[in-house]
C-alpha cells in the first residue's frame, strides 16, 4: 500500500475496495444495482417528458379556445398552436 494512503486514513478504504473488486458476486450485485438505478431514472425522465407534452397540448387547446372566441381563423390557430384543423373544429 502506498504511504500516502496510510497518512491520510484512506488505508481502510483501499482495503475495502480491493476486497470488493476481487469478489465477482459483489461486482455483479453492484452492476445490477447501477442498471436498476439507470432504468428508474430513464422511466422518470420518460414520465416527466410525457407530462410536459400533455401540459403543452392542454395549453394549446386552451389558447385555441380563446382564439376561437376572439374570431381567429382555424388556419391561423393551427399555425400558432400546432393543433390540427380537426382538433380545432372539435373545440367549436
Amino acid at each position: 500500500m502506498c504511504c500516502c494512503f496510510r497518512s491520510t486514513g484512506f488505508g481502510a478504504l483501499c482495503k475495502s475496495y480491493k476486497k470488493f473488486t476481487a469478489n465477482d458476486q459483489y461486482i455483479e450485485l453492484y452492476n445490477t444495482r447501477i442498471k436498476a438505478q439507470r432504468d428508474e431514472a430513464s422511466r422518470l425522465d420518460d414520465a416527466l417528458e410525457k407530462g410536459l407534452e400533455q401540459g403543452r397540448k392542454e395549453t394549446n387547446l386552451e389558447n385555441a379556445m380563446v382564439m376561437l372566441s376572439k374570431g381567429f381563423d382555424a388556419q391561423d390557430i393551427r399555425d400558432i398552436t400546432g393543433l390540427t384543423i380537426e382538433e380545432i373544429d372539435m373545440l367549436k
